[in-house]
């Protein structure tokens, strides 16, 4: 008996690991932004996933994007004040912020919803790579409080768009 209790904790576990990559969602709107460093991107045609060319750090910072579809491999985003729209960036291209003024740990759910089991904690304000989106949440990776890499849904109040704060 406990033999069977172990594989099945071991299944339930595998199977929410991996929650990110098959959650469903029939309606996507969050704000992002590109370039966590200096580098270049890479930009495709959202349709068909042919390359367009390369997008070069703005300024000292990213580029503020509109991100309203998905599919397995991108994002559908559009660029804010240039005329980019419809634009397909490869999913753990985008960033965001996270809003922690008060240095709280930032809760990181199984699910986009807060009723879902927290699976991690994010330590302190910081810059996290966004890996899924499901209506205004973000599945991202971060650090926790020993700079750990840890995964999660983070919820929309505790993100921020904008590359150069982290938003009041």
């Amino acid at each position: 008996m406990r033999f069977y209790c172990f594989i099945i904790f071991i299944l339930t576990t595998l199977i929410s690991c991996n929650e990110h990559s098959d959650t469903k969602c029939s309606e996507i709107r969050i704000d992002a932004f590109t370039h966590n460093s200096d580098s270049t991107i890479e930009i495709y045609n959202y349709s068909n996933k042919q390359k367009i060319g390369n997008l070069k750090l703005k300024d000292e910072s990213g580029w503020i994007v509109d991100v309203s579809e998905m599919n397995v491999d991108f994002l559908k985003v559009s660029f804010y004040d240039t005329n980019l729209v419809n634009i397909g960036i490869k999913k753990g291209d985008l960033w965001l912020n996270t809003q922690n003024y008060d240095g709280e740990l930032i809760p990181l759910y199984s699910n986009p919803d807060t009723t879902s089991n927290v699976m991690n904690k994010l330590s302190g304000a910081q810059t996290v790579q966004v890996i899924n989106v499901c209506k205004n949440w973000a599945y991202i990776k971060g650090k926790d409080s020993s700079k750990k890499t840890v995964e999660g849904w983070l919820a929309p109040n505790d993100q921020c768009s904008n590359p150069l704060t982290t938003c009041p």
